[in-house]
């Protein structure tokens, strides 16, 4: 993990949300990609993709109006889409010449995607198939990751007993080298410490979903082809499964306690067949670098800072989450 930038003294506070939205867009990047972005295309993809994110809602909102209305984000949307579509299919055209010469295939996501065949008809993915599924996992793995961290820095640094509990297990289980996939089951209370953020903060805070067939929820009358939005954030604070449920506690997540409780009780990644199809890579990302970052830096938080609560495409930290950040 590279060095972040700022103070790393402890002296001034630091926002951490960039940072994290730095390491978290590498992540994805090379997983998807590998080598194929340069720097300044992985700097103007985090940009497109961020404001494609923070306008999601309102996109959602107003699609159905006429195309000619001047609304003030549609035109930059539909450039930062635009662009981020050139650049993903001028990888895919890279990935297929590589292929059609029998060179070395990448060792990236999306190689693997040129690869799959459909088993009944023998055809692989067309190019808009790629898109779909890459634009899918990049929005899934990119900014809801980073945001997912940056919460549960918020909450860790607000109770030393926390983070004493989690450095105890990173220095038992790894004496002081850095971890790797093999680790992560030695390390069940850094994934819990995240999961527990999760609950309190889902990036994914409303799970848009449409009914299938007629309904009825409580007495509501539920047409067919309705869109609901189901409001994740308030399901995983429901008292009937959470107990004191505003307070951060990752015990809650130890096998004794979690068992019997509701399928449903926690869904930060959706539930069923809709499932998010990047839910483990995110926990196996989230887990190994909460435990890099507490390895190699002292996180204090800042008397008074409280970030609120933004919901765009993702459920922000308003203002970031400030921090002492020093390293050990």
């Amino acid at each position: 993990m590279e060095s972040w930038s700022g103070a790393a003294d402890g002296s001034t506070p630091l926002d951490i949300a960039p940072a994290l939205n730095g390491l978290t867009m590498r992540v994805v990047v090379k997983t998807l990609f590998g080598t194929a972005l340069s720097a300044e295309e992985m700097a103007e993809v985090g940009e497109h993709m961020g404001f494609i994110l923070d306008n999601l809602l309102l996109e959602a909102a107003t699609q159905a109006l006429p195309a000619w209305l001047p609304l003030p984000h549609r035109a930059r949307y539909r450039r930062a889409l635009a662009r981020f579509d050139e650049i993903v299919y001028r990888i895919i055209a890279q990935g297929r010449q590589a292929v059609a010469a029998a060179q070395q295939p990448e060792n990236h996501l999306l190689a693997m995607l040129l690869d799959t065949v459909d088993e009944e008809t023998g055809e692989g993915m067309t190019d808009k198939q790629l898109r779909d599924e890459v634009a899918t996992l990049f929005l899934a793995g990119y900014e809801t990751t980073s945001v997912a961290l940056a919460w549960t820095f918020h909450f860790l640094t607000r109770q030393p007993d926390v983070m004493q509990k989690l450095q105890a297990e990173l220095d038992d289980a790894l004496a002081g080298r850095q971890p790797g996939f093999a680790d992560l089951p030695k390390l069940p209370y850094t994934r819990m410490v995240l999961q527990e953020a999760l609950r309190l903060r889902p990036p994914s805070a409303w799970l848009p979903r449409t009914a299938l067939a007629d309904d009825t929820i409580d007495g509501y009358a539920i047409p067919a082809g309705t869109q609901i939005a189901s409001m994740t954030y308030f399901y995983q604070q429901h008292p009937d499964f959470w107990p004191d449920a505003e307070r951060f506690d990752p015990e809650r997540f130890a096998p004794e306690q979690s068992a019997g409780r509701h399928q449903f009780a926690w869904i930060p990644f959706g539930a069923g067949p809709r499932l998010c199809i990047g839910r483990d890579f995110a926990l196996m990302e989230g887990t190994l670098a909460l435990a890099m970052i507490t390895q190699r830096y002292r996180l204090a938080g800042v008397a008074g800072d409280e970030p609120g609560q933004t919901l765009s495409g993702t459920l922000r930290p308003q203002g970031g989450v400030k921090v002492r950040l020093s390293s050990k």
